[in-house]
């Protein structure tokens, strides 16, 4: 439980910061890789649902609406579901 809760804390403190720090700088190429690999490996077709566990600022639920399908996004964090949700 100790493991959760200091996950909780650390994913609502990140929140505010967590799109920006994927977007830019090295970190970014590497995350635009995977996030090419990890959709084209999905091939999704439209109105599937898919479920986006740990979905953080909804990044990848974004991108699986965007090409047809519906996504469903939970994370630990209710500070990130807020980022998600706006």
């Amino acid at each position: 439980m100790k493991i959760i809760n200091h996950s909780i804390e650390y994913f609502d403190k990140e929140a505010n910061y967590y799109t920006e720090k994927r977007n830019n700088g090295l970190l970014s190429r590497f995350i635009k890789k995977e996030k090419v690999s990890v959709m084209g490996l999905l091939n999704i077709e439209k109105d599937e649902e898919i479920l986006d566990a740990g979905c953080g600022d909804g990044d990848y639920s974004i991108s699986i609406k965007n090409t047809g399908g519906i996504p469903y996004g939970i994370d630990i964090s209710p500070q990130m579901i807020e980022k998600y949700l706006t």
